[in-house]
């Protein structure tokens, strides 16, 4: 019958396109890393012969101290700006320690969710509703949110 019994497919070499760059690579665009002694930085930094980290080879201490990493605005806050409030002292990436209020509310929110049935959660335009109407003001009024701060 002639078929052929072995598929031959090209090997694909993905390239850096599209990646995200690592601490590395955006420290050494700005110039904060020498070119010549690449692997004296770690992401934490190497320790010396007492057993001291040095800090000038810290990729987390090097980018900690651009400005404009330690000046970004988090995205709840620019989320709280957007809606006309003010967020203060909320840690970025760090949910757990964002605050009591916070964490109350989403718990309120999901709660809300797991008590609707099934039946309104089936298809996406069913689902995104539940989800608007959860985190919206009905469900999570002013009085019940300052409780939980």
């Amino acid at each position: 019958m002639q078929i052929d019994l072995v598929e031959t497919t090209p090997k694909i070499q993905l390239g850096w396109e599209g990646q995200p760059k690592g601490m590395l690579q955006v420290l050494w665009e700005r110039g904060w890393i020498d070119e010549n002694n690449l692997a004296k930085y770690t992401v934490s930094g190497r320790k010396n012969e007492i057993g001291v980290i040095d800090i000038d080879t810290s990729l987390k201490h090097l980018l900690g101290s651009c400005h404009d990493f330690s000046e970004e605005e988090s995205l709840l806050q620019f989320c709280g700006q957007q809606l006309g409030v003010t967020v203060d002292q909320t840690p970025k990436c760090h949910c757990e320690l964002a605050g009591e209020g916070i964490e109350y509310s989403w718990g309120c929110a999901k709660n809300f969710y797991r008590q609707r049935p099934i039946s309104e959660k089936r298809k996406k335009e069913n689902f995104q509703n539940i989800v608007r109407t959860c985190i919206s003001a009905d469900v999570l009024t002013i009085e019940r949110v300052r409780k939980f701060s």
